[in-house]
């Protein structure tokens, strides 16, 4: 046992001659002269602790305090307003900015997001929490870039008038963001409508922005109908080459349906189809010199006649309408061409008033079965109409059991309204139609100012109509 213990303090000090330390603890520093020799130089027991929490302090106290001061400074509210001081900057907004978190490399989270406009404080979007890191992705033109990416759990939008939204809209596709080259991309779990509970939610909304050497261009995809994998999109873009460029619109709806009040925050006029309609089919719009020039094909589902008619006008007209659209042409804001069908198979009913009127200024005939009650309901309304620059055909179609139908509006007993295949009508004749009874040569008052203002009624050339065909009644 001697032996070993005197093998091991012999090999201990062998050791520490190899690090310095001699018998009596000092340490040395051992240095190459200028010859390669070594040299040695003793330190005593205190400049070795000197230097022990010289190191201590420079690898363990200095990181550690950095490290503290900087989660204070991040979880500090001057560092959110910094966050949302640059984003304001970025986004032409006033940004409010509860938190930003950073939970792994590359990953910020925003908590208490809200937009707001910074002309009079209105809010435009609100969001609790939204996600935002960068990836690589292929763009429109489809070329690699990096986007950046954001995603959140819910969305609050605002309501707020078309011209709001329209100059977001238009900072946008200028690029007025503080970013030329932005590529970003949306993903919002839910998508609701600040202050109305009634309105529907909009579930897996993507939304994406690209800025390209030709122009810029958003574009926006949500469920459209009741059935999963239905997607409606919305497309908003500019072009940069072609001086006085304006802003292109184009909706599809694909193989579903958008209820229309969703569409009236971008199209007012489509409110008054009521709340339950629904639109589906497709929109061309560009926007050029304050005015827009745009093509409708498709099919308006539950068009309520009675918000539609007897809420604007003073006759009464009540019930769930269809509403085929074959075209639609609008120029310069105004409704010139259209073709299609307006058919009702669940019945309504419609003033004895309006049923004279259109006997009387649209060539119609008026059936003897019309009773001299006010109102008489109808079980079937159906007719083909054509709209050609300030002109208007219309022919019946009920029965829609037959191919060979011409009453406009089928009462229980029979014909209401009979059509007639005369020459076509100017439009100024429809509305007489809806004008109160005492204007008679200038049809021009509050009940058909909505109508005239989004309607050519001046003709500029001889209508056009092609001969009707029967759509598919669902």
């Amino acid at each position: 046992m001697r032996q070993k213990a005197a093998a091991g303090c012999q090999q201990s000090e062998a050791f520490g001659q190899r690090l310095g330390v001699g018998k009596d603890g000092e340490g040395t520093l051992t240095t190459l002269d200028s010859n390669g020799g070594t040299r040695m130089f003793r330190l005593d027991d205190r400049t070795r602790r000197r230097l022990h929490l010289a190191l201590f302090a420079l690898v363990g106290l200095v990181p550690t305090a950095g490290l503290l001061g900087w989660a204070a400074w991040v979880h500090s509210p001057w560092y959110a307003a910094g966050h949302a001081e640059r984003l304001a900057w970025r986004l032409g907004l006033e940004v409010v900015l509860d938190r930003v978190r950073h939970p792994r490399p590359g990953v910020t989270i925003y908590e208490g997001l809200e937009l707001r406009e910074p002309a009079n404080g209105q809010p435009l979007v609100r969001c609790q929490r939204l996600e935002a890191r960068w990836q690589l992705d292929a763009d429109f033109a489809k070329q690699t870039r990096r986007f950046l990416v954001l995603k959140a759990p819910g969305i609050e939008v605002f309501p707020l008038h078309r011209a709001e939204w329209s100059g977001l809209l238009d900072r946008l596709l200028a690029c007025r963001l503080g970013w030329p080259e932005a590529c970003v991309q949306l993903e919002a779990a839910e998508v609701t409508l600040a202050g109305q509970p009634n309105w529907p939610k909009l579930a897996g909304v993507q939304a994406r922005f690209e800025s390209l050497p030709r122009g810029t261009w958003v574009g926006v995809a949500f469920p459209s109908g009741e059935a999963s994998g239905r997607l409606a999109t919305i497309s908003f873009s500019r072009q940069r080459q072609s001086a006085g460029s304006g802003l292109h619109v184009r909706l599809d709806t694909g193989q579903g349906e958008v209820p229309c009040r969703l569409l009236a925050l971008g199209w007012p006029e489509l409110a008054a189809c009521g709340p339950q309609a629904r639109f589906a089919g497709t929109v061309e719009a560009d926007h050029t010199a304050g005015a827009w020039e745009a093509q409708v094909a498709g099919h308006f589902a539950d068009v309520d006649l009675e918000g539609l008619v007897t809420q604007r006008f003073s006759w009464t007209l009540s019930g769930k309408a269809q509403v085929f659209l074959d075209q639609a042409r609008i120029r310069r804001s105004r409704l010139e061409q259209a073709t299609g069908w307006v058919v009702m198979t669940r019945g309504g009913a419609v003033s004895r008033a309006l049923l004279e009127a259109a006997g009387q200024h649209l060539a119609m005939t008026l059936s003897t079965h019309v009773t001299a009650e006010p109102i008489q309901p109808f079980e079937q309304l159906g007719f083909w109409f054509a709209i050609d620059q300030g002109q208007i055909r219309i022919r019946g179609r009920c029965p829609l059991d037959r191919p060979d139908g011409t009453a406009v509006v089928l009462g229980r007993q029979g014909p209401l309204l009979v059509g007639s295949d005369s020459n076509p009508l100017p439009l100024a004749q429809v509305a007489r139609l809806f004008a109160p009874a005492e204007v008679v040569e200038l049809p021009i008052s509050a009940e058909t100012a909505w109508l005239v203002e989004r309607v050519a009624v001046i003709p500029k050339r001889p209508a056009v109509a092609s001969q009707p065909q029967a759509p598919h009644v669902r």
